[in-house]
């Protein structure tokens, strides 16, 4: 690869950090300057290195994998333009770790050099199906043994109901006993949406192996050809944060899949909660013969990938949810870029946005280089001062964020005013029958 497609490798890169905003003229061929300075993803950019450990720049380290025909004085001319977009964000609630937030950015060109692999023409030459001219939103909601916080979701629906929201849903449980007495009593208890909802069958899952398992089951969801958006939300744990009329209107005006990425060198991924628009994830769905069983072809399409993309063999025990989408997708919509750029004019492609609130900065342990890359997204709920001094059961580490055991009616209606969709991790009853009625309220309220 020379160094031109390096560094038009690094631009689109740095736009995709930007919130789809492109460089100056002078860097990457046509661009202007970013109107928010607060782009999410480039305080994520700059989190993300001091949050794994890694030195500024001049590093060099044996992880970044930088091919040696970069054109390194234009990449760091690129790397400096970035540097002056970050401004500070909301003052982290982990002041201990805020300062180590804000450092400088650097361009990820660590998976960027597969960009030409032979091995990965048949991911990158998958055709892109058609996404449905109108929005019909579809969830995924996962749960252990129930709904948590079950008033707060039938409120949401009622006022999707009420706004006429055209949704669909499946609930996918991983820790009932159907055969329980009380499992019909349990299923009463739920709304008419999501006990029609309810999967069939139980698929085979494990923790941070949920790739598979969110393309079969959202694969049910495509089978409604209206369905033109699939979210994956916690259903026991979590509870949504904007209307579906919200959620709705925010799609048609912009309908790229929306990830909270994570650059940062040797790790590529994003949050594992999916926002992806139908004609992505019928990406992961491609048959190689038309009498292929869909299962086999996921299972497949996977393996594939596993086995090309040498992040994933680099980082055996990392979720594959969280690097087997975004990634691929990125560079999928790179390599359009450059060698298909009349397919690219029709691919929105993706963004970054982060619209699951989850609290990996309040943990007891002050060690930094231990912060999940996403840690300091709850400084993007910056009104949320009573979801700040909310209660918790459990404190956040490096494998889970924080639990929230009490959930008031101001702190719920402080994620209702924030960027975000959907909220997790709380505990069954933490938010009560007074903060449920948030839940019910439109944009207008």
């Amino acid at each position: 690869m020379n160094g031109n497609i390096m560094l038009l490798s690094a631009c689109l890169l740095a736009g995709f950090l930007q919130q789809g905003h492109t460089l100056e003229e002078k860097l990457c061929a046509a661009g202007t300057h970013p109107k928010d300075s607060s782009a999410p993803g480039l305080i994520q950019a700059s989190r993300n290195s001091a949050a794994r450990g890694r030195a500024s720049e001049g590093t060099n380290s044996s992880h970044r994998h930088e091919p040696s025909n970069i054109d390194q004085a234009m990449l760091r001319e690129v790397q400096n333009h970035l540097r002056t977009k970050v401004a500070a964000p909301p003052p982290a609630w982990n002041t201990t770790c805020q300062a180590a937030f804000h450092v400088n950015p650097s361009i990820p060109v660590a998976a960027v050099k597969d960009l030409n692999k032979p091995g990965l023409k048949w991911f990158y030459n998958i055709p892109r199906g058609q996404q449905p001219k109108q929005v019909k939103l579809g969830f995924v909601l996962t749960i252990r043994s129930n709904f948590g916080n079950l008033n707060a979701w039938k409120n949401w629906l009622e006022r999707g109901r009420r706004d006429g929201v055209d949704a669909k849903f499946l609930v996918f449980e991983y820790g009932m006993d159907r055969e329980a007495a009380n499992f019909s009593s349990i299923l009463a208890t739920w709304p008419d949406e999501f006990r029609s909802g309810l999967h069939p069958r139980k698929e085979a899952n494990a923790w941070c192996r949920m790739m598979a398992t969110y393309i079969t089951l959202s694969a049910e969801l495509l089978k409604d050809p209206e369905v033109s958006y699939v979210f994956t939300w916690d259903g026991s744990h979590g509870i949504p944060t904007k209307s579906l009329l919200h959620i709705q209107r925010a799609v048609a005006k912009d309908p790229r899949t929306r990830f909270c990425g994570n650059w940062n060198g040797d790790h590529v991924g994003a949050e594992g909660s999916l926002a992806i628009q139908r004609a992505d994830l019928e990406v992961f769905l491609w048959k190689e013969h038309a009498t292929q069983n869909q299962t086999a072809a996921i299972a497949h399409n996977i393996r594939r990938l596993k086995q090309q993309f040498p992040f994933f063999l680099s980082r055996p025990n990392a979720c594959d949810e969280e690097l087997g989408f975004f990634t691929p997708l990125l560079l999928r919509e790179l390599h359009e870029k450059i060698h298909n750029p009349q397919r690219y004019q029709t691919n929105p492609g993706v963004k970054d946005s982060c619209k699951l609130y989850t609290d990996w900065a309040r943990q007891q342990d002050s060690d930094c280089t231990k912060q999940k890359p996403w840690g300091s997204n709850v400084a993007y709920c910056d009104a949320c001062h009573a979801l700040k001094k909310s209660p918790l059961a459990t404190w956040a580490t490096a494998a889970h964020p924080a639990t929230y055991a009490k959930v008031s009616t101001q702190a719920y209606l402080e994620l209702w005013r924030s960027p975000f969709w959907t909220a997790r991790k709380m505990v069954d009853g933490a938010v009560d029958d007074d903060a449920a009625a948030v839940a019910g309220m439109g944009d207008e309220d």
